[in-house]
């Protein structure tokens, strides 16, 4: 029997596999409508600085539609506990952040 999430990591095996032709094949709006976003987002981040913290991560907003909902909303759980660890203990979110979030991870597929 499968895992919650092994249907995302399948479907991209089979893309790597047979190349970009079968995303294309199912869903060509999709890859306008993702590509367009993506470059609209890097762009706003360039031309206003200013509003950097409120424009969403392209990375993570891709991840977010490829990956199943569960996952995503542990990304979500996960940065909004990052942004009140480096507000409430800056200098243990320094040292420990990554080392915590890569074990959250591990540990969640165990």
């Amino acid at each position: 029997m499968a895992r919650a999430g092994c249907a995302g990591v399948e479907g991209g095996g089979r893309a790597a596999r047979q190349g970009s032709a079968i995303a294309a094949a199912q869903r060509p709006d999709g890859i306008v409508v993702g590509g367009s976003l993506g470059i609209i987002l890097v762009l706003l981040e360039r031309w206003l600085p200013r509003y950097k913290k409120f424009i969403p991560s392209p990375t993570g907003l891709g991840l977010s539609f490829t990956i199943n909902g569960f996952n995503s909303v542990s990304f979500f759980i996960g940065s909004v506990i990052a942004v009140l660890l480096r507000k409430l203990k800056p200098e243990w979110d320094r040292k420990y952040r990554v080392a915590a979030s890569s074990g959250v991870i591990a540990g969640e597929r165990a």
